[in-house]
């Protein structure tokens, strides 16, 4: 239902009004009501939207060499590995041999290849007396200290003739069999020796060491 005012009675209402919100306020004011929060909107600061760009993480990278991840082990044919004599400096093996070693010879090797062997690929040895080697990589593994090392045999008679090559830091260790004996390969810095290791019966003789010593250290 609508009420309908008189029109004499309008200013008596608008009279009203102020004064009922009077009486409200009066009212209200005893039981602590809060009064509203105005914000002015002139001291209000806009911070403008800035977006952070977020560095992307580098790729981590265990070791400076590239492997080949041919699955049908076809590899690379015709890997260099050392070559014999004196690098172009002169530079000697920082280290000497045990007297007992009687074949040996200057060997320089880069530290600075960015490709090692790795499964199916072949790798030439040289070897004293101008001889080459030519080994079949058949496994490969980085080593928990970080050192990378690969497994494989001489090609022309198989796995009975194990060899196996390892490259530190700073050094580089290699053992090759063959029908004619065991060879060692050792070098530091780029330099180093390889060496016919003695038979066990040089090496068994009453008052001989049974092991050899090998002076420098190796990473």
């Amino acid at each position: 239902m609508i009420y309908k005012y008189p029109k004499a009675l309008y200013p008596s209402a608008l009279l009203a009004l102020p004064v009922s919100a009077v009486i409200l306020v009066g009212v209200l004011q005893p039981f602590n009501v809060a009064k509203p929060i105005v914000f002015d909107p002139i001291q209000i600061e806009f911070i403008p939207h800035v977006q952070l760009e977020i560095p992307k993480p580098l790729p981590i990278v265990a070791k400076d060499f590239v492997k080949n991840e041919s699955k049908n082990m076809v590899g690379i044919s015709d890997i260099s590995s050392w070559e014999m004599g004196k690098s172009n400096s002169g530079e000697m093996p920082s280290f000497e041999l045990d007297a007992k070693i009687m074949s040996f010879d200057v060997v320089h090797i880069s530290q600075e290849s960015t490709y090692l062997p790795s499964e199916g690929d072949q790798v030439n040895l040289p070897m004293l007396q101008g001889e080459t080697a030519q080994a079949v990589v058949k496994s490969s593994e980085v080593n928990p200290n970080g050192d990378y090392s690969w497994r494989g045999y001489i090609k022309k008679h198989g796995e009975d003739y194990p060899v196996v090559m390892t490259y530190g830091k700073n050094s580089v260790f290699a053992t090759i069999t063959t029908p004619e004996g065991s060879y060692s390969m050792e070098s530091v810095n780029g330099v180093g020796w390889l060496y016919k290791n003695p038979a066990e019966s040089e090496l068994s003789q009453y008052g001989t060491k049974d092991y050899l010593e090998v002076d420098g250290s190796f990473d």
